[in-house]
């Protein structure tokens, strides 16, 4: 999972494919291992897609700026409420939302 930290409350969410593992990006551009045992890709790319997630990331996020210059550092965007439900779950959501 990757994303974007001085634009993460304008959903600047992504989930990395699988072919692209091992590439590099900015300092800008936290990344994050998913335990698949636990996240659907999926889901999590859904999740993701919501104005209300972007909203939580815009009232976590730091700048002394107009929004612009918003920042959502990594261990803030570790702090992040998510509903997480089971893995079965999870993809029955995701499967919908294709």
């Amino acid at each position: 999972m990757i994303y974007n930290k001085l634009f993460a409350w304008k959903g600047t969410f992504g989930v990395v494919p699988a072919e692209l593992d091992g590439m590099f990006v900015s300092d800008k551009f936290p990344t994050y291992e998913l335990d698949r045992t636990q996240v659907d890709e999926r889901y999590l790319g859904w999740y993701f897609r919501h104005p209300e997630v972007w909203e939580q990331a815009r009232s976590m996020s730091t700048g002394s700026a107009a929004l612009s210059k918003l920042t959502l550092n990594p261990p803030k965007f570790l702090q992040l409420e998510m509903a997480l439900p089971e893995i079965d779950m999870q993809r029955a959501i995701a499967a919908l939302s294709v």
